[in-house]
């Protein structure tokens, strides 16, 4: 899982610019379980040295996200 890191850290920053975007009611139906998930039980899991890595390849936007245009955030 280590070497998922950076994506596992993208995925989690477009939670979060979503969530910021989006009401909250809608943020939770659309993307509130996974969101859960990965912020309570997968990202706890990695190692402080593989979140570093990975937060080292990650930029707080969609340029490395696979979106359709209706998709991506401000």
């Amino acid at each position: 899982m280590p070497r998922h890191a950076a994506n596992l850290l993208r995925l989690n920053a477009f939670f979060a610019r979503q969530f910021r975007q989006m009401p909250t009611e809608n943020f939770v139906r659309v993307f509130g379980p996974y969101a859960d998930r990965l912020g309570n039980e997968i990202l706890p899991k990695l190692s402080a040295e593989a979140k570093v890595k990975g937060e080292r390849e990650v930029a707080d936007d969609d340029t490395d996200l696979p979106l359709r245009p209706e998709e991506a955030t401000l």
